[in-house]
C-alpha cells in the first residue's frame, strides 16, 4: 500500500471512530422514540409554517399572520404549567399517543379544507390553537 493511501486510511478511520453510535442509542426502544419524536417535531413545525403561510396567502395581512403565529404558540405557553401537574398522574404513553393522533387529525383537516378550497381565517385560528394545545 502506498504511504499516501495509508495516511488517508488512518484519517478516515479517525473520522469514522467519532461517528460511532454510543451504547444507549443502540437500544431499540430509545432509537424508536428518537425517530418518532424527530418525525413528530418536523411535522409540527411544517404545520406551523403552513398555517402562517396560508394566513398570509388568504389575507395578505402581516398583522393577521402575527396573530395566527401567536395563537399557535400562546396556548402551549398558557396550558403547559397547568397540564404539567396532571401529567405526573397520567399514563404518559397514552397521553403521547392521544396528542399525536389529535395532531395528525388536525393536520389532515387542514389539508382537506385547503385542498377543497373551503378554508378561511377562523378555521386556521381554531386549528392553530388546538395544535398549540397538543
Amino acid at each position: 500500500m502506498l504511504k499516501k493511501n495509508r495516511t488517508s486510511l488512518k484519517k478516515s478511520n479517525k473520522i469514522l471512530a467519532v461517528l460511532e453510535v454510543s451504547s444507549p442509542i443502540k437500544s431499540p426502544n430509545l432509537f424508536g422514540f428518537l425517530i418518532g419524536e424527530s418525525v413528530s417535531f418536523f411535522g409540527s413545525w411544517m404545520t406551523q409554517i403552513a398555517l402562517v403561510w396560508l394566513v398570509y396567502q388568504l389575507t395578505n395581512s402581516p398583522m393577521l399572520v402575527g396573530v395566527a403565529g401567536f395563537s399557535n404558540q400562546a396556548m402551549g405557553l398558557v396550558i403547559t404549567p397547568l397540564v404539567g401537574v396532571l401529567l405526573d398522574r397520567w399514563n404518559l404513553r397514552y397521553v403521547l399517543l392521544t396528542t399525536q393522533i389529535v395532531s395528525i387529525f388536525l393536520s389532515s383537516l387542514l389539508t382537506f379544507l385547503t385542498v377543497s378550497n373551503q378554508i378561511n381565517f377562523i378555521d386556521i385560528m381554531i386549528i392553530g390553537t388546538l395544535q398549540g394545545i397538543g
